[in-house]
Protein backbone atom coordinates (compact mmCIF):
# COMPACT_ATOMS: atom_id res chain seq x y z
CA UNK A 1 0.00 0.00 0.00
CA UNK A 2 1.62 3.20 -1.25
CA UNK A 3 1.24 6.39 1.09
CA UNK A 4 1.12 10.15 0.24
CA UNK A 5 3.55 11.48 2.65
CA UNK A 6 4.01 15.09 4.02
CA UNK A 7 7.99 16.11 4.16
CA UNK A 8 7.87 19.82 5.89
CA UNK A 9 11.01 20.37 7.35
CA UNK A 10 12.66 23.70 8.67
CA UNK A 11 15.95 24.80 7.74
CA UNK A 12 19.23 22.39 9.59
CA UNK A 13 21.18 25.52 10.37
CA UNK A 14 24.35 25.98 9.71
CA UNK A 15 24.26 23.04 6.96
CA UNK A 16 20.94 22.94 4.75
CA UNK A 17 18.42 24.93 3.74
CA UNK A 18 14.49 24.14 4.23
CA UNK A 19 14.33 23.25 0.43
CA UNK A 20 17.23 21.09 0.71
CA UNK A 21 16.56 19.22 3.21
CA UNK A 22 13.27 18.53 2.30
CA UNK A 23 14.89 17.18 -0.93
CA UNK A 24 17.44 15.25 1.20
CA UNK A 25 14.74 13.56 3.09
CA UNK A 26 12.59 12.88 0.04
CA UNK A 27 15.62 10.77 -1.64
CA UNK A 28 16.12 8.94 1.79
CA UNK A 29 12.26 8.31 1.54
CA UNK A 30 12.12 7.16 -2.56
CA UNK A 31 14.84 5.14 -1.90
CA UNK A 32 13.25 3.07 0.89
CA UNK A 33 9.67 3.59 -0.53
CA UNK A 34 9.83 3.91 -4.64
CA UNK A 35 5.82 3.61 -4.96
CA UNK A 36 4.82 6.35 -2.02
CA UNK A 37 3.98 10.06 -2.95
CA UNK A 38 5.91 12.69 -1.65
CA UNK A 39 4.87 16.27 -1.24
CA UNK A 40 7.54 18.75 -0.15
CA UNK A 41 6.48 21.72 1.84
CA UNK A 42 9.85 23.43 3.16
CA UNK A 43 8.70 25.85 6.42
CA UNK A 44 10.43 28.39 8.00
CA UNK A 45 10.52 29.58 11.93
CA UNK A 46 10.49 32.79 10.32
CA UNK A 47 14.41 33.16 10.82
CA UNK A 48 16.96 31.94 8.49
CA UNK A 49 14.91 31.04 4.75
CA UNK A 50 12.03 32.67 5.68
CA UNK A 51 12.04 34.96 2.61
CA UNK A 52 13.11 31.82 0.21
CA UNK A 53 10.29 29.72 1.22
CA UNK A 54 6.82 32.74 1.54
CA UNK A 55 8.50 33.91 -1.63
CA UNK A 56 8.37 31.01 -3.51
CA UNK A 57 4.41 30.67 -2.33
CA UNK A 58 3.76 33.76 -3.29
CA UNK A 59 5.69 34.00 -6.44
CA UNK A 60 7.70 37.04 -4.88
CA UNK A 61 10.71 38.58 -6.47
CA UNK A 62 14.09 39.32 -4.86
CA UNK A 63 14.44 43.03 -4.45
CA UNK A 64 16.94 45.45 -2.43
CA UNK A 65 17.23 48.13 -0.82
CA UNK A 66 20.08 50.37 0.50
CA UNK A 67 19.63 50.42 4.39
CA UNK A 68 21.94 49.74 7.93
CA UNK A 69 22.40 46.53 9.39
CA UNK A 70 22.08 45.70 13.32
CA UNK A 71 25.26 47.94 14.13
CA UNK A 72 24.29 50.59 11.71
CA UNK A 73 26.65 49.74 9.40
CA UNK A 74 25.69 50.26 5.82
CA UNK A 75 23.94 47.86 3.60
CA UNK A 76 23.65 48.37 0.02
CA UNK A 77 21.60 45.31 -0.87
CA UNK A 78 19.43 44.64 2.06
CA UNK A 79 17.35 41.64 0.78
CA UNK A 80 13.56 41.33 0.10
CA UNK A 81 10.77 40.30 -1.67
CA UNK A 82 7.87 41.89 -3.72
CA UNK A 83 5.26 40.24 -5.29
CA UNK A 84 3.74 43.16 -7.81
CA UNK A 85 0.30 41.31 -8.76
CA UNK A 86 -0.79 40.67 -4.76
CA UNK A 87 1.17 43.96 -3.89
CA UNK A 88 2.55 42.02 -0.86
CA UNK A 89 6.15 42.31 0.80
CA UNK A 90 8.06 40.14 1.84
CA UNK A 91 11.31 40.61 4.44
CA UNK A 92 13.45 38.66 6.67
CA UNK A 93 14.71 40.15 9.36
CA UNK A 94 17.62 37.86 9.33
CA UNK A 95 18.45 39.39 5.99
CA UNK A 96 18.64 43.26 7.37
CA UNK A 97 19.37 43.04 10.76
CA UNK A 98 20.41 39.15 11.39
CA UNK A 99 23.06 37.86 13.67
CA UNK A 100 24.55 35.95 11.55
CA UNK A 101 25.48 39.16 9.37
CA UNK A 102 27.77 40.40 12.18
CA UNK A 103 31.31 39.52 13.29
CA UNK A 104 30.84 36.90 16.58
CA UNK A 105 31.56 38.88 19.61
CA UNK A 106 32.55 42.22 18.25
CA UNK A 107 28.88 43.92 19.49
CA UNK A 108 27.29 44.00 22.21
CA UNK A 109 23.02 43.64 22.24
CA UNK A 110 22.39 47.11 23.79
CA UNK A 111 24.43 48.37 20.75
CA UNK A 112 22.41 46.83 18.36
CA UNK A 113 18.68 47.92 17.16
CA UNK A 114 15.89 47.37 14.36
CA UNK A 115 16.50 50.73 12.88
CA UNK A 116 17.56 49.20 9.37
CA UNK A 117 13.86 47.33 8.62
CA UNK A 118 12.68 50.60 8.10
CA UNK A 119 13.95 51.46 5.23
CA UNK A 120 12.75 48.10 3.64
CA UNK A 121 9.55 48.79 4.63
CA UNK A 122 9.16 52.39 3.56
CA UNK A 123 10.28 51.22 0.03
CA UNK A 124 7.64 48.46 0.37
CA UNK A 125 5.06 51.10 1.42
CA UNK A 126 6.26 53.48 -1.43
CA UNK A 127 6.04 50.21 -3.93
CA UNK A 128 1.88 49.90 -2.75
CA UNK A 129 2.62 47.79 -0.70
CA UNK A 130 -0.94 46.23 1.20
CA UNK A 131 0.54 43.44 3.15
CA UNK A 132 3.95 42.50 4.50
CA UNK A 133 5.02 39.73 5.97
CA UNK A 134 8.07 40.05 8.18
CA UNK A 135 10.04 37.27 9.98
CA UNK A 136 11.76 38.44 12.78
CA UNK A 137 13.53 35.19 13.42
CA UNK A 138 17.58 35.50 13.42
CA UNK A 139 17.73 38.72 14.66
CA UNK A 140 20.66 40.34 16.13
CA UNK A 141 18.72 42.45 18.35
CA UNK A 142 16.15 42.18 21.35
CA UNK A 143 15.25 46.17 21.43
CA UNK A 144 11.55 45.30 20.52
CA UNK A 145 11.20 47.60 17.78
CA UNK A 146 12.11 50.62 19.36
CA UNK A 147 15.16 51.33 16.05
CA UNK A 148 12.26 50.29 13.37
CA UNK A 149 10.04 52.88 15.32
CA UNK A 150 12.59 55.45 15.72
CA UNK A 151 13.29 54.31 11.64
CA UNK A 152 9.75 55.00 11.02
CA UNK A 153 9.73 58.76 12.46
CA UNK A 154 8.77 58.27 16.09
CA UNK A 155 10.58 59.85 18.59
CA UNK A 156 11.22 58.78 22.44
CA UNK A 157 12.04 60.91 25.42
CA UNK A 158 13.15 60.60 28.81
CA UNK A 159 11.37 61.82 32.08
CA UNK A 160 13.84 64.83 31.20
CA UNK A 161 12.41 65.48 27.53
CA UNK A 162 16.03 64.54 26.24
CA UNK A 163 15.54 62.04 23.01
CA UNK A 164 16.35 58.82 23.63
CA UNK A 165 18.52 57.12 20.43
CA UNK A 166 19.10 53.60 21.85
CA UNK A 167 16.63 51.86 23.15
CA UNK A 168 19.19 50.95 26.37
CA UNK A 169 18.81 54.88 27.69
Amino acid sequence: MSLHVLIAPDKFKGTLTAQAAAAAIAAGWRKARPSDRLTLLPISDGGDGFGEILSAALGAKLQHTQTVDAAHRPLAEGAWWWAAESKTAVIESAKIIGLAMLPPKQFHPFQLDTFGLAAVLRTAAERGARRCFVGIGGSATNDGGAGLARGLGWQFFNRREEELFRWTH
